[in-house]
């Protein structure tokens, strides 16, 4: 079979043509909707693992290529086992890895359980604690340096791997019985605090030291722990440095003892600043990483009085993540003021291409004037803020690197921010407020509005006209997501006559407007002598609720009037009609085939947006 069949045609049918399409099975929770995660572990697949059983041949293949095996993941005593069998197999070679742990006890409702003493509590007991936490696991008793797995199948070959990859599905968050450690215990088995340690220490300590030997060979290294687990694996792995290293993620995934009781006194507290918590050893971990070019920190606080306190050198990036969406958010992460000189101004101005901000901290403001002119920035997404947006007809404020050039991005999101739309010389309306925001966006291919608030600011001039779109087509923008907040239908209906190059395109249906009139404009022509909208379409979704509760208050349900609508028997009808409509019109070739597809607003939400489209 090898000679009529070689190993590089099979390579590229299972790799190129099976596993890459599944690339969306990515491994961050469903809250990161707004995140990429590039790390896909193609080995857990189920089409990988029946690939394996074929034959003996393609099992071979399948276990010495190291494509299928450069990402390993490893959050229980299963997916360790496989990391072993990996890393022996391919010793020396440039893996990227995670380290998943979820928390065991709910840190959501031990935050909310504030003490409500705060002039008398000063948390100074809690941090003592927390530091002994920290220096005993730095200490690195438990960890066994020899990176030997006593726990698991050590040899493993390839059919017990293959045992190991099939079990591995029901290890997402398990835990290990400590009188038997192939016992699984299920997530929702009780466990006392004094006994986490026990039941997950053993396949943390033993991912760790099995870490350690390839941390100098990694090009990736992606943590999400506790905080100060994080904090201890960075300090034990500084030693050895990690000198081809590109990317990198810092996931705290607990609020590390923090109450709503620290966050009112943070609140009120005479400088802030003075009570962030203490920088971590990201600055000793990084130091020799030269090669880094892409940095994601995740609710994880680092210091930001001046971007050199971050512990790595932004002005080196070219894809730079910060996200802070949990409560705890103004106290871990960084000042309002900081946000700009410290995070963006570096990174642009040194060629970034893909900026990432989804703050939920106090006065976070991006100002339009700034992002303008830096023409290296391809995609830039913001959110959980306020975002002034100024025209360049408007003189620019004073302030760092302002500017009145376009913007030069070819993919903007906006996530859940409002929008202070500026005006001068033109005044926008609510129905044509988009086409005003975009109209100094001459590259933009993709337009990804989450939940926007737009408010229209007023004119001091008063010779100000209303604004009136132009009627030139966006030739570039392929791509369109409008998922709620306050655009209104007629302006998107507005967008898809001036967009003839549109190849996907997703809407949300909303309670307060009749979205049929969408799919009926891209079934319509309004003569025999019009054209087409948008006719390089080839994938439309519409995105509906779950039927609303009956019982629920009425007055309640019409108070927001953005919100996500069920799917009526209007919108299905007018959806499958265009379908119909657009296969006919591609029979003569007046456009493409089109798919109308209708998506629950909760499933969209569950992975990366731009994986959705």
């Amino acid at each position: 079979m090898a000679q009529i069949f070689p190993a590089e045609l099979f390579h590229k049918i299972i790799y190129d043509f099976l596993l890459v399409p599944q690339a969306p099975r990515r491994l961050l929770s469903t809250e990161y909707h707004l995140l990429e995660d590039r790390q896909v572990c193609y080995y857990a697949h189920r089409d990988f693992q029946n690939a394996r059983l074929v034959c003996r041949l393609w099992n071979q293949w399948l276990m010495h290529n190291f494509d299928y095996w450069r990402y390993l993941c490893v959050h229980g005593i299963n997916s360790l086992a496989i990391a072993k069998d990996a890393i022996d197999r391919f010793e020396g070679r440039p893996f990227h890895i995670r380290l998943l742990r979820e928390p065991v006890l709910d840190d959501d409702k031990a935050f909310d359980e504030s003490d409500d003493s705060d002039s008398d509590t000063d948390g100074s007991s809690e941090e003592e604690d927390t530091s002994e936490g920290y220096e005993s696991i730095d200490e690195g008793d438990s960890f066994n340096e020899s990176g030997d797995d006593s726990d698991s199948s050590e040899g493993t070959d390839a059919s017990d791997t293959e045992t190991l990859i099939a079990d591995d599905e029901i290890d997402d968050g398990a835990k290990i019985g400590n009188s038997n450690p192939c016992r699984i215990i299920c997530k929702d088995t009780h466990i006392e605090p004094g006994q986490e340690s026990l039941e997950l220490g053993s396949w943390m300590d033993q991912a760790m030291s099995l870490f350690v030997p390839i941390i100098p060979n990694c090009e990736g290294i992606h943590l999400h722990l506790p905080t100060q687990i994080l904090h201890a694996t960075l300090k034990r792995w500084a030693a050895l440095g990690a000198p081809k290293l590109r990317r990198c993620t810092l996931h705290g995934v607990d609020y590390d003892g923090l109450t709503r009781g620290d966050l009112r006194r943070y609140e009120r507290g005479d400088d802030p600043r003075a009570l962030k918590p203490p920088a971590p050893p990201i600055k000793s971990f990084l130091r020799n990483s030269p090669f880094l070019t892409a940095v994601t920190i995740m609710n994880y606080h680092v210091p930001t009085a001046s971007h050199e306190e971050l512990g790595f050198d932004l002005t080196r990036l070219s894809d730079f993540t910060v996200v802070f969406d949990r409560d705890d958010g103004p106290i871990i992460g960084p000042m309002g003021d900081d946000v700009y000189t410290s995070l963006i101004a570096p990174v642009l101005t040194n060629g970034c291409k893909s900026l990432t901000l989804n703050l939920n901290i106090d006065d976070f403001v991006v100002q339009s004037q700034q992002l303008r002119g830096h023409r290296t920035l391809d995609k830039i997404a913001l959110g959980e803020g306020f975002f002034n947006y100024r025209p360049a007809s408007l003189k620019p404020l004073q302030m760092p690197h302002a500017s009145t050039e376009n913007f030069y991005f070819k993919t903007l999101i906006i996530y859940h921010m409002l929008l202070s739309v500026q005006t001068h010389q033109r005044v926008p309306t609510k129905s044509t407020v988009v086409q005003f925001f975009i109209e100094e966006m001459p590259n933009l291919e993709a337009l990804y509005l989450i939940s926007p608030n737009f408010h229209i600011g007023t004119s001091d001039d008063e010779f100000a006209m209303p604004y009136i779109p132009p009627t030139t087509p966006l030739l570039n923008l392929t791509t369109l997501l409008i998922d709620s907040g306050n655009v209104l239908v007629e302006e998107i209906v507005a967008l898809m006559k001036r967009t003839p190059n549109l190849e996907r395109m997703a809407i949300a249906a909303k309670r307060s407007e009749n979205i049929d009139v969408v799919p009926t404009a891209l079934g319509t022509l309004e003569d025999v002598s019009s054209d087409i909208i948008c006719p390089k379409l080839r994938r439309f979704q519409i995105l509906f609720s779950i039927p609303s509760d009956h019982d629920e208050d009425e007055d309640d349900e019409e108070e927001d009037e953005n919100a996500v609508d069920d799917l009526t028997d209007s919108v299905f009808g007018a959806g499958r009609a265009l379908e119909r409509v657009r296969g006919y019109w591609a029979e003569y070739g007046w456009c493409v085939p089109l798919e109308v597809k209708f998506e629950h607003h909760g499933l969209f939400h569950s992975r990366y947006y731009e994986d959705m489209m």
